[in-house]
């Protein structure tokens, strides 16, 4: 589940913003896993051996 939060207007997020901003969540997600790859980054694995890597949310 994501959450997203407009700090500087919400400091203690109190109000999640991923499903009334659903481009902006799915545009900050893409550039995460792309600054990510780029740095050859180290995911968690599961139990069954793959890897958990973040996905871009549907919508």
């Amino acid at each position: 589940r994501y959450e997203l939060f407009h700090l500087r207007d919400d400091p203690y997020e109190k109000q999640n913003l991923a499903a009334t901003e659903p481009a902006m969540l799915r545009q900050m997600t893409a550039a995460m896993i792309a600054a990510l790859d780029a740095e050859q980054a180290l995911y968690p694995v599961a139990s069954d051996g793959t890897e958990l890597r973040p996905v871009v949310p549907d919508g």
